[in-house]
């Protein structure tokens, strides 16, 4: 179920792809299954929520940092639930580390440490080996020539300190270049360092846990348009994935413990993709574009011979399974604009007799779907003027009016994302299919209760919010 945790002010609140937010306490521990949320509510402040199955009810933010930069942080959950957690310092960009001791069901906030103290550090990821020692990987700019280092450093006393000091930058893993940004994840008693270094391409190295130095970079894709848009994972029947995001698609390469497999195409393009294994079967979940402001939120899993063609992962946020205009003066009242509604297609959203989606007292527009949804986006080609619509569904026996959560929206300008409740666990139960011009779905009727002087004419509308920075729970 989805629920409205928190409203965010800061850039990144749950991070990049490469990194991780969310957990929940792993068996045989007293409070097994109890999640963990961290995010940046703020541009400097980190919290926590927590909630037990089924996830309903979420806790108050619990506080944890309030002197982070904005920037994206990460965390993670070792055996014993307690969180590690890393970020860049505002004002200094030095990189900090902190552990949250899990104890009675709660997590208690321990002693900042310093990780670095030189440069200005970057999108930080942590992991924890089998032998206890922490391990971070990140981005550091150096004064000196103002170049983008992947670094590694190592903690061996349960984070207190890291490496030789606050001043050790801890192992080099690239040359240098416009950009990096890497991933821990940890492999067959490896720490495997992957990155996509200058937008050119995608290697790693390795650190043998019970070893002493780092292995030579092995390339894994080369080209353009490389960034943070890359996951990887493993599964719990040896095999290590990465799923990359570059100029010319979306791609997966699997590691069989010996040789990596061929580059497998996942689609066209793609953002934020994320990697599980789920019954060992590589699945990646991933944003797709559907027009401005809207993206899916689509999964893909891997077959025989390639990927499966992306399915939506919640029903609910899609394109609309049918969209009518009414025109309450036209001989031909519903017009089907379903295919307009789905296009990217510029003022194609209207009633030929109108011309406009919505015009005088009893015009309304209806969009419907097949599972009940709390949201829509509207992209406008023509704003409304001064005209006033209501908002209701259907409950059985009469169409029951209400107020968006996010406002009465008119259509007043060229678009807009419009939450008619909070998240899903507020959608009326009493919300039923109805039959609109014969065709039978869940419809949200949109009816003009004071005239437009000017009527909106639309160019898409979909369910499918703007999504950007998703994270999943390990």
């Amino acid at each position: 179920m989805q629920k409205l945790l928190d409203t965010s002010s800061a850039l990144y609140p749950t991070g990049l792809a490469t990194q991780r937010k969310i957990f929940r306490v792993p068996a045989p521990i007293l409070y097994r299954g109890r999640a963990a949320a961290l995010y940046q509510k703020t541009a400097g402040t980190i919290v926590l929520v927590q909630a037990d199955p089924p996830y309903s009810v979420w806790s108050a933010s619990q506080n944890i940092v309030s002197d982070s930069a904005d920037f994206p942080f990460s965390a993670v959950m070792d055996s014993g639930g307690n969180i590690y957690f890393v970020y860049t310092q505002a004002t200094t960009l030095a990189l900090l580390a902190v552990k949250l001791t899990f104890s009675n069901g709660a997590w208690t906030v321990g002693t900042v440490r310093q990780v670095l103290t030189a440069d200005s550090n970057y999108y930080p990821v942590i992991a924890k080996d089998r032998t206890d020692r922490l391990w971070i990987v990140w981005s550091r700019l150096a004064v000196a020539d103002g170049k983008y280092y992947l670094q590694a450093k190592s903690s061996i006393n349960d984070g207190v300190t890291w490496g030789s000091g606050s001043t050790d930058i801890g192992t080099t893993l690239t040359s240098g270049s416009t950009s990096v940004y890497g991933q821990v994840e940890i492999f067959n008693d490896r720490i495997y360092a992957f990155y996509a270094d200058g937008g050119t391409k995608l290697a790693n190295r390795y650190f043998a846990v019970l070893g002493s130095v780092w292995s030579a970079e092995e390339v894994l894709a080369t080209g353009t348009g490389f960034d943070f848009n890359f996951a990887v994972g493993s599964s719990t029947d040896g095999k290590l994935g990465t799923t990359y995001v570059n100029s010319l698609g979306h791609f997966y390469k699997e590691y069989d413990g010996a040789v990596w497999s061929g580059a497998l195409q996942i689609d066209t393009g793609g953002a934020s993709p994320l990697l599980t294994f789920p019954s060992g079967k590589a699945t990646v979940l991933y944003l797709k574009t559907f027009g401005a402001a809207q993206n899916q939120l689509v999964y893909s899993q891997k077959g025989a011979p390639g990927f499966d063609a992306a399915v939506p992962l919640f029903a609910a946020e899609a394109a609309f399974a049918k969209v009518f205009v009414y025109d309450a003066s036209a001989t031909v009242k519903f017009q089907d604009k379903t295919s307009e509604a789905a296009s990217t297609a510029v003022g194609d959203v209207l009633h030929s007799t109108s011309g406009a989606m919505l015009k005088d007292v009893g015009d309304a527009l209806y969009l419907g779907a097949d599972e009940p949804f709390h949201f829509f986006r509207t992209i406008n080609s023509v704003a409304g003027i001064a005209g006033v619509v209501s908002y209701s569904y259907w409950n059985g026996s009469e169409w029951a009016a209400f107020t968006p959560y996010s406002g009465n929206y008119n259509f007043a300008d060229t678009g807009a994302g419009v939450y008619l409740w909070a998240d899903k666990s507020q959608i009326p139960s009493g919300w039923l299919k109805s039959s609109v011009s014969g065709v039978v779905k869940f419809h949200l009727k949109i009816e003009v209760s004071t005239n437009f002087s000017t009527g909106p004419v639309g160019s898409q509308l979909s369910a499918i919010p703007e999504t950007l920075y998703p994270n999943v729970t390990v």
